[in-house]
């Protein structure tokens, strides 16, 4: 009985690492994200490693994200582009309208910045995240990085967003 549940316990361990193993190697991004309305949801707001993946139809690689925001937000994004990503960087309406962008000044393995977009009405919003270079593949990987301030507080804190 022993040996049964031993061997048992040594299978499921070995599924189970091989089960993570895999997991932590895919990036967070859930493809296909090449457009609004495939989108990867931005849960919590912070650093996401992503990747222009091989299967990806799209002619840029483009790689959407939404997220919700309020009137008055500010939103910046870091793209951190891995050598020799060349990313580039959107904001864009839920109709694919562009807000911001496209920013792509910097070059291969350099970050880029969107900074300061002040969000113009409550709802979703989109961050695209693109190669510039039209390459896809397992070398371009990127991660983002998505911050939006908090909603202001008083009138004097509206009136200075609209400055």
């Amino acid at each position: 009985m022993k040996i049964k549940v031993l061997f048992l316990f040594t299978i499921l361990t070995g599924i189970a690492i091989v089960l993570f193993s895999v997991s932590y190697n895919q990036t967070w991004e859930n493809e296909p994200n090449n457009n609004p309305l495939q989108a990867t949801i931005l849960g919590s707001l912070g650093d996401y490693l992503c990747g222009f993946q091989d299967f990806d139809t799209s002619l840029w690689g483009d790689d959407y994200y939404v997220f919700s925001a309020s009137a008055g937000q500010t939103v910046n994004v870091v793209g951190d582009a891995n050598f020799p990503t060349d990313i580039g960087l959107i904001i864009t309406n839920m109709s694919d309208f562009y807000l911001v962008g496209p920013i792509d000044s910097r070059g291969a393995g350099l970050d880029e910045y969107i900074n300061g977009f002040v969000v113009p009405s409550n709802g979703d919003y989109c961050v695209v995240a693109y190669e510039a270079n039209k390459m896809k593949g397992s070398g371009y990987t990127y991660s983002l990085q998505v911050t939006i301030s908090e909603l202001p507080t008083s009138v004097n804190d509206i009136w200075e967003v609209y400055e």
